[in-house]
């Protein structure tokens, strides 16, 4: 079972609402323990082949491909089914997960070559992460829609706990070739459950006129017109440019510079997953009914800064695991603080393509963090790099505090906060219908 029985009461009750959510949990959760096995595998390999300038390139490349592809793809799970999008974009990202398995089978490190794989990866990964992030919303009503989102998020998080444990260990035992074989087999069938995704309870016309780069700047102009979608996507741009690192390539950095094997990548990158399946299975809960929205927000922001410092300074393996838990904790606070609510505000028809911009806000600081990492690296030791980024992290993650509106839109309910966009930015709305009406009108009369 994926979730244990105290999760009874955090169940959306309707059978149906059951029935509809169990295929998407169980895809998020076999494709997210085969990616973090991925995650694992294959940066070790890195480390110990080609070291840490090695490892910046192919995580700064792959980031940026998945930048390019959001961008380009952003429109894709607001014109067609959602599931479909899905589906065909974890097939192709099982494609390219065997390339690694056959390059390691054959002992041919390759850093181009698995670059280019991971660039191919990462333009799936834009097709197919803003579609999941959002197809909940069209499977359970509004008042079920937070519930839904952190049994997603525990899906998630046990895929991560599970993934990086079984990658040290077949790592350990058996070598690369084997963890990789078992992080694509495992891919495949994320895929096949993918194919038993529902149909949304409430069928919408998913044909959409107008061009493919018109919706795209609409959605691009509706985020920057609303100031707190601005200051918010701004905010936790630079936040996670330093905390990407810290929680991807410094890891098996960190573990080697400590004299350490690859099991301690593994259970490293499980207290990361720990943190966040904590917060998914209640803990994030408890703070935000405590403390209240905003203030459980900020709060993460306080521990995800300092728990990247510790991260740094750790010299004893137990402590940096415990110190990624932390991270984790606080990654998951901050998700389940907002995500829902900011999903909710956003009106259906463009809730797939702002979330793939704010992903795509993400992508474009996960592909920039590595580049500045490497450039530290070559300069300073990985703790002092660690706990320099923790700093910045912390830094800019309170930058939320003058973002206009913040506050109050954290201390919504869930029913008053769907659809508060269109209705607190109206003249947004209406300016971007406009310009894509006259645009087709023009387009017509040419």
């Amino acid at each position: 079972m994926l979730y244990p029985g105290s999760l009874a009461a955090r169940w959306p009750y309707n059978y149906d609402m059951q029935r509809r959510l169990v295929p998407l949990l169980v895809s998020d959760f076999l494709t997210v323990l085969s990616l973090m096995m991925g995650h694992v595998a294959i940066p070790w390999w890195i480390v110990t082949e080609g070291g840490a300038q090695d490892l910046a390139i192919f995580a700064a490349f792959g980031a940026a491909s998945a930048v390019f592809s959001t961008a380009l793809l952003s429109p894709l799970a607001d014109r067609y089914e959602k599931r479909s999008v899905i589906f065909f974009g974890l097939l192709v990202l099982t494609a390219c997960s065997a390339g690694p398995v056959v390059l390691a089978a054959f002992g041919m490190y390759d850093i181009r070559a698995l670059t280019l794989l991971q660039i191919a990866a990462g333009i799936s990964s834009g097709a197919v992460s803003p579609a999941m992030l959002t197809i909940a919303s069209e499977l359970v009503p509004a008042a079920n829609l937070s519930k839904a989102v952190a049994m997603q998020q525990s899906a998630q998080s046990t895929g991560r706990l599970v993934g990086p444990l079984i990658a040290a260990a077949l790592l350990a035992s058996f070598g690369t070739t084997v963890a990789l074989v078992a992080h694509s087999l495992l891919l495949l069938v994320a895929v096949i459950a993918a194919k038993a995704l529902p149909r949304p309870t409430t069928l919408r016309n998913c044909t959409v006129s107008g061009s493919w780069l018109r919706d795209i700047r609409a959605a691009a102009a509706v985020i920057w017109a609303i100031p707190l979608e601005r200051g918010w996507t701004l905010a936790t741009f630079f936040s996670w440019m330093f905390v990407f690192p810290g929680i991807t390539i410094f890891v098996p950095l960190k573990v080697q510079a400590m004299g350490l094997g690859p099991t301690w990548v593994g259970i490293a990158e499980a207290g990361l997953s720990v943190g966040v399946l904590s917060g998914a299975l209640g803990g994030a809960a408890v703070l935000i009914k405590r403390l209240g929205r905003y203030q459980a927000r900020m709060s993460a922001a306080v521990i995800q800064g300092a728990s990247l410092i510790l991260a740094g300074l750790a010299t004893n393996p137990w402590l940096f695991a415990a110190s990624l838990l932390l991270t984790g904790l606080s990654l998951s606070v901050s998700a389940l603080a907002g995500s829902a609510h900011r999903t909710l505000a956003r009106p259906p028809a463009f809730r797939a393509r702002m979330s793939s911009l704010t992903i795509l806000s993400f992508q474009v600081a996960a592909s920039v963090g590595p580049v500045i990492a490497g450039a530290c690296l070559a300069r300073w030791s990985i703790s002092v790099v660690y706990v320099g980024f923790g700093v910045l992290a912390g830094s800019f993650a309170f930058f939320l505090l003058v973002v206009p509106r913040f506050r109050e839109f954290m201390g919504l309910s869930h029913e008053h906060v769907e659809g508060w966009y269109e209705r607190s930015y109206p003249h947004v709305f209406s300016a971007v219908v406009g310009s894509r009406e006259h645009g087709a009108a023009a387009k017509g009369s040419s």
